[in-house]
Formats: structure tokens, C-alpha cells, sequence
């Protein structure tokens, strides 16, 4: 149980500095990034990782190694889906979409996965 603390707490030391950095750059007007939607998004994957985090330690659990290489799978796509369909979204909603902050967003999405299958790789070896 404390190295399951211990990796929300780096998922939730991830939010916080993607979040500060957000509102730092809402402060200030040197870039046209759309602070709101990264703020947002940082939130959705945020919980989305939480979530699906959740559900791969309870794959580790089984006794069929299947389930889970199944969920980690599984939770990779719905993460991608999800991205995919967010800034899909925003494409088609804002005529004046700003590519810098899909890229960005693109960026916090590789982050949030790379912590998530380091931390569950971590937790497998044990």
C-alpha cells in the first residue's frame, strides 16, 4: 500500500507543476496558447491515469499474466482514443486552432504515460 501512495502522489506532483506552469503562462502574454483546454486536459488525464492505474494494479493481482498485459493495453488506447478525440474537438470547434497547444498537450499526454508504465512496471517487479 505505500508504494501505491507513493505513485499517486508523483502522478499528483505531475498535475500540480502541469497545472502552475499553465496558470503561469495565462499570466503572461508572451505566448498564445490556450492555458484553458491544457488546463482541462491536464485534469482529464490526470484522472484518466489515476483511474486506469487502478485498474492495472488490480491486473497484477491475477494469477493469468494476460490480464494483465490485457489491461495494460487497454488502458493505453482509451488514454489515446481519448487525446485523440479531445483535440479532434477542439480542432473542429475553435476555426483558429493553435497547433503549439495540441503539440503541448500531445507532450503532457507522453509524460502522464511514461509515469504511468514506469510506475506499474515498478510495481510488477515486486
Amino acid at each position: 500500500m505505500n508504494s501505491f501512495r507513493r505513485f499517486i502522489s508523483i502522478f499528483t506532483l505531475i498535475f500540480f507543476v502541469f497545472s502552475i506552469i499553465f496558470l503561469g503562462v495565462r499570466a503572461t502574454l508572451f505566448w498564445t496558447i490556450d492555458s484553458t483546454l491544457l488546463f482541462k486536459g491536464n485534469a482529464l488525464l490526470f484522472l484518466m491515469t489515476v483511474g486506469i492505474f487502478l485498474m492495472q494494479r488490480k491486473a497484477l493481482q491475477s494469477s493469468n499474466p494476460n490480464v494483465f498485459v490485457r489491461s495494460v493495453m487497454l488502458g493505453m488506447m482509451i488514454k489515446m482514443l481519448t487525446v485523440a478525440i479531445t483535440i479532434l474537438v477542439y480542432v473542429k470547434t475553435h476555426p483558429l486552432f493553435n497547433r503549439t497547444t495540441v503539440f503541448i498537450f500531445l507532450f503532457v499526454y507522453l509524460v502522464y504515460l511514461i509515469a504511468e508504465v514506469s510506475a506499474i512496471v515498478k510495481l510488477n517487479k515486486k
